[in-house]
C-alpha cells in the first residue's frame, strides 16, 4: 500500500472508531444486520447498501459472505474514496462503490436485499423519507429484504427521554465533552428527523414492505426488518 492510501486507511479507521464512541453497539451492527441477511437470502445474493459511508458494512459483508454481489452508494465522495481504500487493502473484489442517489442507479439494477444505516433520521418527514423508501423499494426483486437502522422515538414519552439521556451519557463515558454532548443533544432534537416507531412502520408499508419488525434497539438506535410486498 503506497503512502496516499495507508492515510486515507488511517482517517476511515478513525471514522469508524469516532462512530463508536457515538452510538452504543455501532461496532457490531453490521454483523447483527447480516446474521439477519444470512438467513433469509441464498448464497448468490445481490445486497445493496445506501449511504455506505466508509464501507465497513460492505467489507463485514463481503467477509462472511464471499459469493454476494455488493453494491454501495452514497452522495460523499470524501467517504467512497475512503471506502475503495480499505475495499483495496483487502483486496476484495465483489463490491462495486457509487457516488450518487438511489435515483442514480442504473435502472435495470435490482437486488435480493438492501440495507441503510444512519439515513433515514436525517431526511426530513416532508415526503422525503418516503420519496427515498419508495426509491428503495423500486430497486428490490419482488419479496426482496430491507433492513433499515437509525435514531428513532417519540421524545414526548418517558421512555425516549430515558433512551436520549441514556445515549448521552454513553457518549460521556466515551470521552465526549459536555460541550461535543450539547451538539449531539441539538442534532438529535432539532436538526434531525427523529420519529417513533409507529411512523417508521407507517412509511415502510406505504412505500410497499409489509411484515415489519425491530430486530435491534439500543438507545436511540434501532433496526428493522421488512421484506417487498
Amino acid at each position: 500500500m503506497d503512502e496516499a492510501i495507508q492515510a486515507r486507511y488511517k482517517d476511515a479507521l478513525q471514522y469508524d472508531a469516532q462512530m463508536g464512541k457515538t452510538f452504543s453497539g455501532y461496532d457490531l451492527l453490521p454483523l447483527t444486520i447480516l446474521a439477519y441477511l444470512g438467513v433469509v437470502l441464498d448464497a448468490n445474493a445481490t445486497v445493496l447498501d445506501v449511504g455506505c459511508g466508509t464501507g465497513t458494512t460492505l467489507i463485514t459483508y463481503a467477509t462472511h459472505k464471499p459469493n454476494w454481489s455488493l453494491v454501495g452508494i452514497d452522495l460523499s465522495d470524501t467517504m467512497l474514496k475512503l471506502a475503495q481504500a480499505k475495499i483495496d487493502a483487502q483486496a476484495i473484489n465483489h463490491i462495486k462503490l457509487q457516488q450518487g442517489t438511489i435515483t442514480d442507479l442504473l435502472q435495470e439494477e435490482t437486488f435480493d436485499a438492501t440495507t441503510m444505516i444512519l439515513v433515514e433520521h436525517l431526511l426530513p418527514d416532508d415526503g422525503t423519507k418516503l420519496a427515498l423508501l419508495n426509491g428503495i423499494a423500486q430497486r428490490l426483486k419482488n419479496g426482496g429484504w430491507f433492513i433499515l437502522a437509525g435514531l428513532y422515538g417519540d421524545f414526548a414519552t418517558a421512555e425516549t427521554q430515558l433512551a436520549f439521556n441514556a445515549w448521552l451519557e454513553y457518549a460521556r463515558f466515551k470521552g465526549f465533552s459536555e460541550a461535543q454532548c450539547k451538539e449531539l443533544s441539538h442534532r438529535a432534537t432539532v436538526e434531525d428527523s427523529i420519529i417513533p416507531e409507529s411512523r417508521i412502520c407507517a412509511l415502510l408499508d406505504e412505500a410497499g414492505f409489509h411484515n415489519t419488525q425491530q430486530i435491534y434497539k439500543v438507545q436511540l438506535l434501532g433496526g428493522w426488518l421488512t421484506q417487498k410486498k
